[in-house]
């Protein structure tokens, strides 16, 4: 078997970075590189309009945005709305949470924005649906007063913890030192084709837990199965610290592999007891 003593290949190394970005990413929501071409900004401009006509009075406007069936809703509680509202224009407005899925043919938006003021903040969430073929329409548009920005009250903390979420946490620092010692005993082995190919083996999970670090909220999704195997990201700068992990099947499929791989050699090298001895023939000067 040829031994792969070459240096790491172009493969392996879109692997690895692959491996970081998906692990350490962060903040996929508003993160620029790769993922900036995902970012649907014709819709955030949308919702962003119809956020504004609440300050400029424009009851009509964004009655028409909604959906026919919700239009009333509108007229019943505009006032209230513009009650939330404090006072002047907000000096700095951030997209600090979007997300998109597809059901039965129509596209679901949501994205959640924070308009800074002198002393206040506000936080819009607004829902869009688009049906097939159909235009953009409102589907919700929800207010909520803030007395300090997202950023500092989804601030990651140490303290106020139970010991549920730090066990948790332990878990997560204990598969993810399992996950980078699969992957650097795969770099490391001898003989190894397709690094790359075992790296990804290494990122594979079954299943997902989630936790919110700053609410000690989590979710399950048994029915998961894909990479990375674990996670650390934020769904927008706003937006709290969420865990993810899920069962380490392909960094404990790859060890296994990569051992028994590594006994059978072991097992070539040495030499069978069972051969029969080797006797050196006679010299041609030591015949009588």
């Amino acid at each position: 078997m040829s031994q792969d003593r070459s240096p790491l290949t172009i493969g392996t190394l879109l692997v690895l970075l692959l491996a970081f970005l998906s692990v350490f990413g962060g903040t996929f929501g508003t993160v620029q590189w790769p993922f900036s071409g995902l970012r649907p900004d014709a819709e955030i401009a949308f919702s962003q309009r119809l956020v504004s006509a609440l300050w400029e009075g424009q009851e009509d406007k964004l009655a028409e945005a909604f959906r026919p069936e919700l239009r009333k809703d509108v007229h019943d509680h505009f006032g209230a709305m513009t009650a939330l509202l404090p006072s002047g224009q907000p000096k700095q407005t951030d997209v600090f949470s979007w997300a998109i899925h597809r059901q039965d043919g129509s596209t679901y938006y949501t994205f959640g924005f924070e308009y800074a003021y002198e002393h206040a903040w506000l936080v819009a969430s607004v829902s869009l649906q688009r049906e097939p073929g159909g235009p953009l329409q409102l589907t919700g548009l929800h207010l909520t007063p803030q007395v300090e920005p997202l950023e500092v009250q989804n601030r990651f903390a140490w303290s106020g913890k139970p010991a549920t979420q730090w066990a948790l946490l332990a878990i997560w620092v204990a598969e993810l030192g399992l996950v980078l010692f699969a992957m650097i005993s795969c770099l490391c082995a001898e003989g190894l084709r397709r690094k790359w190919v075992c790296l990804l083996i290494a990122l594979f999970g079954i299943g997902r837990f989630t936790l919110d670090w700053h609410t000690g909220a989590y979710s399950i999704q048994l029915l998961y199965l894909g990479l990375p195997t674990l996670g650390a990201l934020k769904a927008g700068q706003g937006s709290p610290w969420c865990f993810q992990l899920s069962l380490p099947v392909g960094a404990v499929f790859l060890l296994v592999m990569l051992h028994q791989s590594k006994s059978s050699r072991a097992r070539q090298q040495v030499p069978s007891s069972e051969s029969p001895p080797h006797v050196d023939a006679p010299h041609p000067a030591e015949k009588s």
